[in-house]
């Protein structure tokens, strides 16, 4: 029959579409395994040696529309923990969203190192938008002091800033002109499962697949937060754009961002290392910890849909088409990396499908799908009606 000769079809694409996959996940493994062989274990940085160096003028831009109920506890905390003096957030509100408005300024009114940034039209619009509308504000803030910044970094309203990572960019740029920084979750009960995909996803990603991008030169993505930029550089991706860095067009704007600087060929680093801290109690060894930004990853089945969604649509879909396979090699292979999803969850859904069908095949008692070398001993249709 049809239906059955579709399925046969569709076995053999899946199962040929998973080997695919496994092998280029398997070839990221071992690339990883290889480099990691003969060399020395990492040793952890010493904050001592990371206070000691002169402080860079950092802006941190922070997008927020309808905040209120985490902005002045994102502000507060990461004021009070943050070890670094020459820092400047700016956040970005908008006109028609004044309880966000009033959050950020009563801290600002508290605080110094707090800015806020009035997008000059209504919002919601797009993130990029409004980064694109504080990035402005940065500039005429450089304008007012008559003094640049170094750095501008990247952060959203629920970050947890590590208290360190602006002495780790102060460190690493100008050497690097973009450095990311690992994204790992907070601490959450092992029952939101939901949330538990983020954290396997996002350890993979920044414990391993990150550092084998960087060794091969690839393609390392801005997460959107923990980016920071060489200024300079940064206002040279701007000038480049119309002095917009950020495309409003894009729903991954933070994942282009990171294009842009590796197609304009900037030198760039994912910056995934530890630090050693004093013991909490005296007698007890020193902590070594990443220097990471936390955050709480979507625990909700549909907020976890609609970040997915956009994922999948910025990345497989809009710089596909506004972007295409451009650059080196190596480039191009991590963009059909970032891309392929769009095929593989295809992929796995026809596999869920098929493996739901085969269960069916099993409670009537047929063992198989059927003989390939001839008939089937009972079309998919006769065994769904059974």
């Amino acid at each position: 029959m049809l239906f059955d000769d579709i399925v046969r079809v569709l076995l053999w694409l899946v199962a040929i579409g998973i080997t695919l996959n496994s092998l280029d996940d398997l070839g990221i493994d071992a690339l990883y395994f290889l480099r990691r062989v003969g060399r020395r274990s990492a040793k952890p940085l010493s904050a001592e040696a990371l206070r000691a160096l002169p402080q860079r003028r950092i802006a941190i831009v922070v997008p927020a529309w309808q905040e209120e109920a985490v902005i002045s506890e994102m502000l507060e905390h990461n004021l009070s923990t943050i070890d670094y003096d020459n820092y400047v957030i700016f956040c970005g509100t908008y006109a028609n969203d004044p309880d966000t408005q009033a959050c950020v300024e009563r801290v600002s009114g508290r605080s110094t190192r707090v800015r806020n940034v009035i997008v000059p039209h209504d919002g919601p619009t797009s993130k990029a938008d409004c980064l694109n509308w504080v990035y402005q504000g940065v500039l005429l803030e450089q304008e007012r002091q008559g003094s640049k910044f170094d750095i501008l970094l990247m952060h959203d309203a629920e970050d947890v800033i590590h208290p360190l990572s602006l002495r780790l960019y102060n460190r690493l740029i100008p050497e690097y002109e973009f450095v990311q920084t690992p994204v790992f979750s907070l601490e959450l009960p092992a029952e939101r499962l939901v949330a538990g995909t983020y954290i396997d996803e996002f350890s993979e990603h920044h414990l391993k697949e990150m550092l084998v991008r960087q060794s091969m030169s690839g393609l390392v993505p801005s997460a959107g937060v923990g980016s920071a930029f060489d200024f300079d550089a940064f206002r040279a991706i701007a000038a480049a754009h119309g002095d917009k860095p950020f495309n409003v067009d894009s729903l991954t704007e933070d994942y282009e961002i990171g294009l842009k600087f590796r197609l304009a060929n900037r030198r760039i680093c994912f910056a995934c290392h530890t630090v050693a801290l004093a013991p909490e109690r005296k007698g007890e060894p020193a902590r070594v910890e990443y220097i990471a930004t936390r955050e709480y990853f979507p625990s909700g089945f549909r907020a976890s849909i609609r970040q997915r969604a956009r994922w999948i649509c910025g990345i497989t879909l809009q710089t596909w088409s506004q972007v295409g396979f451009v650059g080196p090699l190596v480039v191009r292979y991590c963009l059909l990396r970032d891309r392929k999803a769009l095929f593989t969850n295809t992929i796995l859904l026809c596999g869920d499908v098929l493996i739901l069908l085969q269960q069916r095949y099993r409670m009537i008692g047929v063992q198989e799908f059927g003989d390939w070398r001839g008939p089937w001993f009972m079309s998919v249709r006769e065994c769904l009606v059974a």
